[in-house]
């Protein structure tokens, strides 16, 4: 067979090779970079495993993906950490994207059960969803959870509702401005507001090397910004983005609740946009949302997002009954929320 799969950093396949597949390639977004990696080794602390397909030599197809091992045993995620897309990116060129797609997928579950994983996720991009049906077919999922994300396309004007504006108005007005140097005491006030905001919603927070982490590696590469909202010496809100090839996306976003008046995020956001827009930026992905009912799916509809859809795919390749045992705390306990190791509402069954 004229396809060969190696890894990045083993001597069996190279940066470059990986890099020339998703610098090329449709499916891919800033979190299947080498930078994002680097972002992700540092804050997981757990093992990478970035798979290169070459045909005939030349690449033809990636997956990325990272391993966590704990009490309960191991878990393979493409990709870790919430909001993470992963799986099968596809050269541009390649003239085998089926057999590409299949190889890395085959690839990549006998490696999970040959590294004694209890299961196994593929995260998929939704810049391509009619790659849908194959993760279906060559995953064999045991599981599949769908989400929603929502996107706006550059390449039209940028149409808001009447809120929207008279937020971003309302903002100007009260004297709001902003900033995108990743300095450390931007940084700092950043960090501080982001964890408060995490407690106010009794979900853990990232830990501050993540952020320090993507001000380092990945914006002098202009892979991310930072922007910051002031009033006066105050920082009423901050956005984080990522950016890559096409597209733009909102990975974070903080306010401070007593400047809550002071509509920071809309200040932000619509500055954002049209950055995005100008640099020549083809769309900008607001990140995924609970259900269509929840009020952060209607705010970005406000902006004119529309909806596209994006599934995980999770194969068991071992024996789960110690996850089923242990149950949704003391899986979140080994796991926390930056890995996807198992679906809460299915740990009775079997």
């Amino acid at each position: 067979m004229s396809l060969e799969i190696g890894v990045v950093e083993t001597g069996t396949a190279s940066a470059n090779d990986y890099e020339s597949v998703i610098d090329s390639s449709p499916d891919s977004t800033a979190l299947h970079t080498l930078e994002w990696r680097e972002v992700l080794r540092g804050t997981l602390g757990d093992p990478s495993y970035y798979f290169v397909c070459r045909d005939r030599g030349q690449p033809a197809g990636v997956l990325p993906a990272f391993i966590r091992t704990t009490g309960l045993g191991a878990v393979f995620n493409s990709l870790p950490l919430s909001g993470s897309y992963g799986g099968v990116c596809l050269h541009s060129e390649t003239g085998k994207p089926r057999e590409v797609f299949r190889a890395l997928i085959s690839r990549a579950l006998a490696f999970a059960a040959e590294s004694r994983c209890l299961t196994a996720t593929f995260i998929m991009s939704p810049l391509r969803t009619e790659l849908r049906g194959w993760y279906i077919e060559d995953v064999q999922p045991d599981f599949i959870y769908d989400r929603v994300t929502q996107f706006s396309d550059l390449t039209r004007p940028l149409v808001y509702k009447p809120s929207v504006r008279n937020h971003i108005r309302k903002s100007y007005a009260m004297g709001v401005t902003h900033r995108t140097e990743p300095t450390a005491e931007n940084l700092d006030l950043f960090y501080s507001t982001y964890a408060t905001n995490m407690k106010q919603i009794g979900l853990a927070a990232k830990p501050r090397a993540f952020f320090e982490s993507i001000a380092r590696v990945m914006t002098p590469r202009n892979r991310a910004r930072f922007y910051f909202a002031f009033a006066d010496a105050n920082l009423v809100s901050g956005l984080l983005v990522l950016l890559y090839r096409n597209g733009v996306m909102c990975h974070e976003t903080c306010f401070d609740r007593a400047f809550r008046a002071y509509q920071g995020n809309s200040h932000l956001l619509d500055v954002a946009l049209k950055d995005a827009r100008d640099e020549g930026f083809e769309h900008f992905n607001w990140g995924a949302s609970e259900n269509r009912d929840c009020g952060v799916y209607r705010f970005k509809q406000a902006w004119g997002a529309t909806e596209t859809g994006y599934s995980y795919f999770t194969r068991m390749v071992g024996d789960c009954s110690a996850l089923r045992r242990a149950g949704a705390e003391e899986i979140l306990r080994n796991f926390s929320r930056l890995y996807y190791v198992f679906p809460f509402d299915r740990l009775r069954e079997g």
